[in-house]
């Protein structure tokens, strides 16, 4: 995450992936290689709740979150 955007009361954020790429999400995007659903954004973090494998064939869901870069 390295920010966020306020559009007529929606908050975004602001998100570099691995390549290089900035993307703009809102709560409800997806994110990420485990199905990451945004599930809150606050300035400082963005909240998702991601799909894993379980190892015996089936899915959890698990929170994670990402903070803002700061260098």
């Amino acid at each position: 995450m390295v920010g966020t955007l306020q559009n007529l009361g929606s908050l975004w954020g602001i998100v570099l992936d691995g390549d290089g790429t900035v993307h703009r999400v809102t709560t409800g995007s997806y994110i990420g290689r485990n199905y990451g659903k945004v599930t809150r954004i606050a300035e400082e973090r963005i909240e998702v709740r991601e799909i894993v494998g379980d190892g015996q064939g089936g899915w959890d869901e698990r929170p994670a979150s990402l903070a803002l870069l700061t260098e």
